[in-house]
């Protein structure tokens, strides 16, 4: 549910950039919640505090209770899967 939040956040802010660039914004928005939702809930939300609420590595290691190293191999691996899943 949160991630539902912040991505209708990511929208609403595209859509205040002018009325061309928020369609093709939205489209490619869409497209990537489609995608974001195929990955396993563990990497939708480490990508998820990376790159919609803006968290340090440090910050989503701490809120996860895991070593650094760890939140970003998820997060690398998570967008190697997510660039696959937007090339398809």
């Amino acid at each position: 549910m949160r991630y539902k939040k912040l991505l209708e956040a990511r929208k609403e802010h595209l859509e205040g950039q002018g009325h061309q660039g928020v369609q093709n914004n939205t489209e490619q928005s869409d497209a990537l919640q489609e995608k974001l939702y195929k990955l396993d809930e563990d990497t939708r939300e480490v990508i998820t505090m990376r790159y919609y609420s803006e968290l340090s590595f440090k910050e989503i290691a701490k809120l996860r209770g895991e070593p650094i190293g760890t939140s970003l191999s998820k997060v690398h691996r998570g967008l190697k899967k997510l660039r696959e899943l937007m090339e398809q």
